[in-house]
């Protein structure tokens, strides 16, 4: 099996049968149980791709728990497991290895007279883990779970088990959310209801005098709920509102800024009487994004139906029915679809592109011709080249990960990977930061060349949704052809087919390459600078070269 698809589980105490609960809920994992008493030799000397360790503190010293009153015996633990710690970092680096961790409980012992010596422990190893590495918080999955309902001491004490079959069904979703989370659909858009879902009342019929959304016990829960979202915006997530109410009277309220949703930080408003379904549709198209990356919330049971019948791809969420228990349900549910890890500026300004795009959208009405509608946006392409792009790492690999529809390979790669490209004299790596009159794009345009004797392989070439229709494609291949210019030197490039990318199928023949074969799903073709005229771009693009 592809070795992005095993996954070693080490744990120094017995989890069976975790490996039967994780295949019963998700089969797309190759597991590898390793011996419970050899954990560190094992996850440090693997080459498996995926990895999770559960190291407890039960059974992290061979005499632990009779020597916990032993502050110099737990102080050489600690010293230990850091030194194990500090080797899987390293080994997890080279070999650009997922590790994930459980974080170390102490609420078996959290009472004992030696807290404080295993304090030193998990406090070390925790920190350790958190920074370091992907983690589970054990302690919160205890508690949700509840301590008498995740431990067992008898078993724990005949066969090294000492957690129920309760607890590691939701350890096991845990593990699975974390590792499948690369390959699901990263959802980029909330979608919320107004009415009894960030406020307690109906704006239309109570009056916004009348609304609860703080300074009570009902309002704080909408209160904190709307601040959860207010996060999700800071880590590059579209916030939108749609609901039934009447447009007027909901942007008077949110202008006032009385509440952490206001109309700075929302980026499309859908106030009206129409279908709902049909106004999220509207929003797909104004920010050009599918909404199988939307996520909508609404209380009402019928909006609910309405919306899941008509947009199955769409995952529609409902309020609990116990305002009380909505703050939670919003923090451990909804937030969980977004994975906004290392944010980059471009996810910090998400916000303002998409609403320079809506103005975008409204100044091109006022052209039938489309080469004129690009001509007049002012539009500026600055081009970074190689080592250039070495403080642009983490947006490069994102790029990758991100982006299915303008992507002519669709190949994914991480942040190792593009640190071995820009140490590889035969690669090149080119990216695009493009900015209008109306502001600025960022890093939207990236191509990868991999040069093997007398050819230059794209290996990648893509383009953000947010600047496709501006025909910057064939102006930034222009730039690059004349850095790369060489008669010696053909250009292959490389058409791979998927459910998305459909647009970019004609590129390379409207770039001026000649197709040499065609398959199933992939065509290739070929630019022979000895043979071919180049023609450039006409649009009137301001070209300017990185520093």
């Amino acid at each position: 099996m592809n070795n992005e698809k095993k996954l070693l589980i080490c744990s120094n105490v017995t989890l069976n049968p975790i490996d039967t609960i994780i295949n019963e809920k998700e089969k797309i994992f190759d597991l590898e149980i390793g011996d419970f008493d050899n954990i560190w030799i094992q996850a440090i000397n693997t080459n498996v791709k995926n990895i999770f360790i559960h190291c407890d503190i039960l059974n992290v010293g061979q005499e632990i728990r009779s020597k916990f009153n032993d502050s110099q015996y737990c102080k050489k633990i600690d010293k230990f497991l850091i030194e194990q710690l500090l080797k899987l970092k390293k080994q997890a680096i080279a070999k650009n290895q997922n590790i994930l961790f459980s974080t170390m409980s102490e609420a078996i012992f959290s009472n004992g007279n030696f807290y404080k010596n295993i304090n030193l422990i998990t406090q070390n190893f925790n920190r350790f883990v958190l920074k370091n590495f992907q983690t589970i918080n054990l302690d919160f999955l205890i508690s949700s779970v509840g301590l008498k309902n995740s431990f067992r001491s008898s078993n724990f004490y005949r066969y090294s088990a000492p957690y129920t079959i309760n607890f590691l069904e939701n350890l096991s979703d845990c593990i699975i959310k974390s590792f499948t989370r690369d390959h699901l659909i990263k959802k980029k858009v909330l979608i919320l209801d107004c009415d009894n879902t960030i406020w307690k009342g109906i704006l239309g019929e109570d009056g916004e005098e009348n609304i609860e959304y703080k300074d009570t016990s009902i309002g704080n829960c909408f209160f904190e709920v709307q601040q959860s979202a207010i996060n999700l915006v800071k880590k590059g997530v579209l916030l939108c509102l749609c609901t039934k109410n009447n447009h007027k009277d909901l942007e008077k309220l949110l202008k006032k800024n009385l509440m952490p949703i206001n109309m700075k930080n929302t980026t499309i408003i859908k106030a009206n009487w129409n279908d709902k379904s049909e106004n999220i549709k509207e929003i797909a198209k104004e920010l050009n994004l599918g909404i199988d990356s939307f996520i909508f919330v609404d209380d009402s049971n019928y909006e609910i139906s309405e919306v899941r019948s008509k947009l199955p791809m769409l995952k529609v969420c409902k309020v609990p029915e116990n305002t009380y228990d909505y703050p939670g349900f919003f923090r451990n549910n909804i937030t969980n679809f977004f994975n906004n890890d290392n944010l980059t500026k471009e996810d910090k300004n998400r916000v303002n592109y998409y609403k320079n795009e809506i103005k975008r959208t409204e100044h091109s009405s006022k052209f039938k011709d489309k080469n004129k509608f690009i001509d007049s946006l002012k539009l500026k392409l600055k081009i970074f080249s190689d080592n250039q792009n070495k403080n642009y790492i983490k947006r490069i690999s994102q790029m990758t990960q991100k982006t299915n529809q303008f992507n002519l390979t669709t190949k994914r790669y991480k942040e190792q990977d593009i640190k071995k490209f820009l140490k590889n004299k035969n690669i090149k790596i080119f990216t695009g930061d493009v900015s209008d009159k109306f502001g600025d794009h960022g890093k939207t345009i990236l191509v990868i060349l991999k040069k093997e004797n007398d050819f230059y392989f794209i290996d990648t070439f893509l383009m953000s949704c947010r600047v496709i229709g501006r025909q910057l494609e064939k102006v930034f291949f222009d730039s690059i052809f004349k850095k790369i210019k060489s008669k010696k030197h053909k250009i292959i490039g490389t058409y791979i087919q998927t459910q998305k990318n459909e647009q970019v199928k004609g590129l390379y023949k409207k770039l001026g390459f000649h197709l040499v074969q065609e398959k199933k799903n992939l065509a290739e073709f070929i630019f022979d600078p000895s043979k071919h005229v180049y023609k450039c771009s006409e649009r009137k693009i301001k070209v300017i070269n990185g520093k």
